[in-house]
């Protein structure tokens, strides 16, 4: 229960916060607001950034049917000739028949931002994902590959899209850092890799 006063000029604000509750103090110039929420789980990811400074694509996708986000996947391979990338889930349900929950994709071919940017406009990735590079230090894609709280680690589900275009360059780094984390995978036959081995991750909060 609330309780708020207002006395002499002084406002007072009192709450008990909950199990798993924290609060948020937000300054602006014209107001200041007080927020009550969920604790933030902290938890890791992996950046989309490869060692040359460049990046693979991600692709976020929550609350939607398994039949959109492979149609998404099909058309941006035919624009940007794009090899099969890496499906997976963190939820996976049926709904009215259809497979529905939250996925991402992993697709390993090496472009600037700007070129990634272009390609994830033409689907119906989560639009926080879309410009949530502005918001994350190392300024890319990061893929939750940790718990998440009860929430397990991302689950593969197999390739996605058609096995062509192998001639792209891809991320070597990336390509085995898959291959430690689910040891069913197994990968198109890639003739240009670029060889480097390091890889980056980043820890950040979430709800």
């Amino acid at each position: 229960m609330e309780q708020i006063t207002f006395k002499k000029g002084i406002l007072t604000f009192k709450r008990k916060l909950k199990s798993g509750e924290t609060y948020r103090i937000d300054k602006r110039r014209k107001y200041t607001s007080v927020s009550i929420i969920k604790a933030p789980l902290v938890v890791t990811g992996v950046s989309s950034r490869t060692k040359d400074n460049r990046d693979i694509l991600f692709m976020d996708y929550d609350n939607c049917d398994l039949s959109l986000v492979k149609s998404d996947y099909t058309l941006i391979q035919e624009m940007f000739n794009l090899p099969p990338g890496y499906l997976l889930t963190t939820k996976i349900k049926k709904k009215n028949g259809e497979d529905y929950g939250n996925f991402h994709i992993i697709c390993l071919i090496k472009k600037n931002p700007v070129e990634l940017y272009e390609m994830m406009k033409h689907t119906h990735i989560d639009a926080n994902y879309l410009d949530s590079p502005i918001r994350n230090r190392q300024k890319c894609l990061i893929l939750r590959i940790s718990k998440k709280g009860k929430r397990p680690v991302p689950k593969y589900l197999g390739l996605i899209g058609e096995v062509k275009n192998l001639d792209q360059e891809i991320s070597t780094a990336h390509k085995r850092f898959l291959s430690g984390l689910h040891k069913n995978i197994v990968h198109p036959k890639y003739t240009n890799e670029d060889g480097l081995k390091k890889i980056f991750l980043q820890d950040y909060e979430t709800v």
